[in-house]
């Protein structure tokens, strides 16, 4: 079996989420010397009709047009059909796309598969697929427990190879701590204690105004709007410890039904330099991205306080222990990985 060509919703597809999305699919293709190929929305066809193709709509569909119900859209028609060639393409989470009723030449990647998710949906969905792509460990072994009749196999999510670095790169540190993305409130609950007694530490967070990403300062201010991969890379890569949970922590368990995948993010703030602590499952995903031996697990406030001033005391990050970590996790390691998956089916 034989991957051909990337499928890509970058033509309509602008959510902050799907950059790093893009980024994979580009080395990707580059490694695996394959053309990406654009999901087009249908023409000729109702805002309606439009709608079910953009990530809010196909989980509308999913609701209110689920198989076996034959649905003959198909913005898929310029995608090869020939036996033993696909085409990959990476699904947020699990949704049901109209566009691939049926359709039997499609590889996904699911990067999001939360233990909430409908097992019959997820079946019902995929069923003709030769192969699923499951990005979490632990929700691959999950599916394994269950009985999952579809063929699946684990395919870790990485970091884009535009993010190494070399053994001279060291990256000027400007502030002290930021909270990056979604937080952890108990972290968060930490953080605050933290600030009321050490003000003059400088803690960067994210905050939304107007529908748009900002960085505030408790020592600054507004730092200003952090809206591009480019520059949020460049706040992480500036600041000298961040705070790390997976999703499925304390207060994340209603949105990932208590599976914890170890998010990029993890390994976006190696690359950046930074040093970390966190809230994490001693589990078989933290396990295998060895997330135990760079980000002690906090479970109180007097642990965060006594390891965040130790951190503050320190030159630079542990920085050989981060490019093992790395190394291993690239994109690129990823192609040769995808292909050892395919032959196998």
């Amino acid at each position: 079996m034989q991957v051909t060509q990337i499928a890509s919703c970058r033509s309509y597809e602008s959510w902050l989420s799907y950059d790093l999305i893009f980024e994979w699919e580009d080395i990707l293709a580059q490694h695996l010397a394959i053309p990406i190929v654009n999901i087009d929305l249908p023409k000729r066809t109702g805002i309606l009709s439009r709608f079910r193709y953009h990530r809010y709509g196909r989980k509308l569909s999913s609701l209110l047009q689920k198989p076996p119900l034959k649905i003959f859209y198909n913005s898929f028609s310029h995608l090869q059909r020939s036996p033993n060639q696909y085409s990959l393409i990476f699904d947020l989470a699990v949704n049901y796309h109209p566009s691939r009723a049926d359709r039997h030449d499609i590889i996904p990647v699911i990067v999001d598969f939360w233990k909430n998710t409908s097992l019959d949906d997820f079946y019902t969905y995929y069923r003709n697929c030769k192969v699923v792509l499951i990005s979490s460990l632990e929700a691959y072994s999950y599916l394994l427990k269950v009985g999952c009749p579809l063929p699946v196999a684990h395919y870790p999510l990485s970091l884009p190879d535009y993010y190494r670095f070399s053994d001279t790169t060291l990256y000027q540190k400007q502030y002290d701590i930021i909270l990056a993305g979604r937080t952890n409130d108990v972290l968060l609950g930490y953080v605050e204690l933290y600030s009321a007694k050490y003000p003059q530490v400088e803690i960067l967070s994210r905050i939304t105004l107007e529908e748009e990403f900002y960085y505030t300062s408790n020592v600054q201010g507004l730092i200003g709007k952090v809206h591009t991969r480019t520059e949020y890379i460049a706040l992480l890569q500036a600041s000298r410890i961040a705070l790390y949970s997976t999703p499925g922590m304390d207060d994340g368990v209603a949105r990932s039904g208590g599976f914890n995948p170890v998010t990029p993010r993890y390994l976006e703030m190696l690359s950046a330099q930074c040093l970390l602590l966190g809230r994490y499952p001693d589990n078989e995903e933290t396990a295998f991205y060895e997330v135990a031996s760079v980000c002690p697990h906090i479970n109180s406030y007097e642990e965060f306080e006594q390891t965040i001033n130790e951190y503050l005391q320190l030159a630079t990050a542990p920085l050989a222990t981060y490019q093992a970590i790395l190394e291993k996790h690239y994109t690129s390691c990823r192609a040769s990985q995808l292909q050892a998956i395919l032959d196998r089916y």
